[in-house]
């Protein structure tokens, strides 16, 4: 978490998906996209095939777990719920930017978990 803080979230997706594209299993020298467990994806299709609309549920940070949900599982960004970091408005080079902060947002983790005073 700290150690993606301070960059945007357009510079996390970029690093993130680059991740999924090369990194290698370092005994198998597989890409993490080809060692997927099967049955995994053989259900989702199973569900999805009798009607269900599937999600992923992961306690990895949403961001991540996005783009690695859609192209291992096929699985939409709209349906992967994650945890997420708090992000603020910056203006960069001229642009308006999010930039990420090294903190959890627990407000959008438990968003119906009332705020203690």
């Amino acid at each position: 978490m700290a150690t993606h803080g301070g960059m945007t979230s357009e510079e996390f997706a970029q690093i993130a998906g680059d991740w999924i594209a090369t990194a290698k299993h370092p005994e198998t020298g597989k890409l993490f996209t080809e060692m997927v467990y099967q049955p995994m994806l053989e259900l989702l299709a199973y569900l999805r095939a009798n009607g269900f609309k599937t999600y992923i549920v992961s306690g990895g940070g949403v961001e991540f777990m996005r783009p690695w949900a859609e192209h291992v599982y096929g699985v939409p960004p709209e349906q992967v719920i994650g945890s997420s970091i708090k992000t603020k408005y910056a203006w960069r080079d001229g642009k308006p930017v999010l930039m990420r902060l090294p903190e959890r947002d627990w407000q959008l983790i438990y968003p119906f978990q009332q705020a203690q005073h």
